[in-house]
């Protein structure tokens, strides 16, 4: 018997964004450096899409 708990890879395209100012402040930082000390959550290469947008 295989249990399925629903909860697995999922693409989020409605979330709220941060402002381009708080943006802008972290300018020149290595996005690699940032996610490390966002614990490697919800940060990936800007030019991974969607398979079917």
């Amino acid at each position: 018997m295989t249990i399925q708990s629903g909860v697995g890879l999922r693409i989020f395209k409605d979330f709220d964004r941060p402002s381009p100012s708080l943006i802008a402040k972290f300018k020149g930082i290595p996005s690699s450096n940032i996610n490390d000390e966002m614990n490697r959550l919800f940060c990936m290469r800007h030019n991974i899409k969607p398979l079917n947008p």
